[in-house]
């Protein structure tokens, strides 16, 4: 998962990882550009849930927001 994908959909995704695993502060999840080895390193030591693991994670809360329809599709 590259910084610039991260970036993009880091507002979208952090609701979910908190949702996920309580354990997780804000300052756990706190993006900074740049750092995103960070916030994944922060993840693993505060959950042990292993890079790979939170990647596809991740991706898949990625695909499964994008594929609801949005409340304006609805209708």
């Amino acid at each position: 998962m590259n910084a610039q994908f991260l970036k993009y959909y880091w507002t979208i995704i952090k609701p979910t990882l908190k949702q996920k695993y309580p354990d997780l502060t804000d300052n756990d999840l706190a993006y900074i550009s740049g750092c995103e080895e960070e916030i994944f390193g922060r993840v693993e030591q505060r959950t042990g849930v292993k890079r790979e693991q939170l990647e596809g994670f991740l991706q898949s809360e990625i695909n499964l927001t994008f594929s609801r329809p949005q409340p304006a599709q609805l209708g």
